[in-house]
């Protein structure tokens, strides 16, 4: 069963070139600190590490 998404309503966590085009058509991109330099550049937002609590930081940054 396939499915179509508006991928402009997604927000898209990634670090390296396997997440390059979600992050591209994502409506939010966001890399981690630690991700490679091009998926930082290519993302709307840098947040934390993958050390860090990143799924905490969406929620109390983006879905409140």
């Amino acid at each position: 069963r396939f499915f179509c998404f508006a991928f402009s309503g997604f927000t898209i966590i990634g670090d390296s070139y396997n997440d390059k085009t979600m992050l591209e058509v994502a409506g939010l991109s966001l890399a981690r600190e630690n991700a490679m330099p091009e998926m930082k550049m290519i993302s709307d937002e840098v947040i934390c590490d993958n050390d860090s609590h990143c799924a905490k930081y969406i929620l109390d940054h983006y879905l409140t």
